[in-house]
C-alpha cells in the first residue's frame, strides 16, 4: 500500500494558491496532503503588496508554513519563479524536505536573479513596463499566449492574476551549498517550451542527479493538465520514498525534448 505524501506547492510570478486548485483536488482525493501557498503581495495576499517585497520574504513565507504546520518529509514543488523560492527554502530548511520538484521552473545558480533568465529584449520590456505602468515596482501581468493558456481557460486565469513585486526578480540568490542532500526532479512542459526556462533546461540536461519528466503542454500545466501533473507528483513522491530505487523516466507518452 502506498503511503501518503505531503506536498507544499509554491506558485510562480503573478499566480497564487488558486492556480493549484485542481491539482490539489486530485492529490487530496488520492489520500495525500497538499498545501498550496500564496506568496506575500499576490492573489489573496495582494493587499500586502509593497515596494520592499523581495525574494528573501517569499522564501520566508514558505519556511514559515513548514514550521507552523510542523511538516516533515515534504515534497516541495515550485513553478516558474517558484524555483528560486524552493531552492532558497532548501538552503534554510533542508531537514524536512524529502524532494525538490521544479515544475517548469527556473533553477538558480548562486548569485543569479530571475531577470538573468530573461532575454535582453524581454528583460527590457518587463523593466520598462514596470516603470511606466507598475508604480516602479510591479511586474505587469503576462498574456495568455505567454503562459500558453488556451481560450477555454483564459478567463478563469486572467481574472485571478495579480501584478508581481519586481524586487523579487531583482534580488540575487545567495547559496552557501552548491549541492544539497535532497533528491531533485524537473517536470518539463515543452509544448511549447517557455523562453525564460530555456537557460535552466539547457543547463540541467548536462547535470547529474536530476529525475526528468515531460508533459506535452505549456507553462501553466496545473491549469491545462491538472490530473497529469498530480499523477507525476505522486509518482515522484513515491519513488523518492524508497531511496534504493533508481530514478526512471516517465513511461507515458514522452514528447521529443525541446532544443533550446
Amino acid at each position: 500500500m502506498k503511503r501518503s505524501t505531503t506536498f507544499v506547492l509554491v506558485p510562480g510570478a503573478w499566480h497564487g494558491a488558486w492556480c493549484f486548485r485542481y491539482v490539489v483536488d486530485e492529490l487530496r482525493s488520492r489520500g495525500h496532503r497538499a498545501y498550496p501557498l500564496t506568496l506575500t503581495g499576490l492573489a489573496d495576499r495582494a493587499h500586502l503588496a509593497h515596494s520592499e517585497i523581495d525574494l528573501d520574504l517569499h522564501i520566508q513565507d514558505v519556511v514559515n508554513t513548514i514550521d507552523a504546520e510542523e511538516l516533515d518529509d515534504v515534497v516541495l514543488v515550485g513553478h516558474s519563479y517558484g524555483g528560486f523560492v524552493i531552492r532558497g527554502v532548501a538552503e534554510l530548511r533542508p531537514e524536512p524536505i524529502r524532494q525538490l520538484v521544479y515544475l517548469d521552473a527556473l533553477v538558480p545558480a548562486d548569485g543569479e536573479c530571475l531577470l538573468d533568465h530573461l532575454s535582453l529584449e524581454f528583460r527590457r520590456a518587463v523593466l520598462d513596463a514596470a516603470e511606466n505602468q507598475g508604480a516602479g515596482y510591479l511586474v505587469p501581468i503576462p498574456s495568455m499566449d505567454f503562459l500558453a493558456i488556451g481560450p477555454e481557460h483564459a478567463d478563469w486565469v486572467t481574472r485571478r492574476l495579480t501584478p508581481h513585486p519586481l524586487g523579487t526578480a531583482r534580488q540575487r540568490i545567495r547559496l552557501r551549498q552548491t549541492e544539497l542532500p535532497i533528491r531533485r526532479a524537473y517536470i518539463h512542459c515543452n509544448s511549447p517550451s517557455m523562453e525564460p526556462t530555456h537557460k535552466t533546461k539547457a543547463r540541467i540536461e548536462s547535470e547529474a542527479g536530476w529525475n526528468h519528466r515531460y508533459l506535452p503542454t505549456g507553462h501553466d500545466a496545473f491549469v491545462t493538465m491538472p490530473e497529469a501533473v498530480a499523477t507525476l507528483l505522486v509518482d515522484l513522491g513515491q519513488e523518492c520514498s524508497d531511496a534504493s530505487r533508481k530514478d526512471r523516466t516517465y513511461h507515458g507518452e514522452q514528447p521529443s525534448r525541446a532544443r533550446t
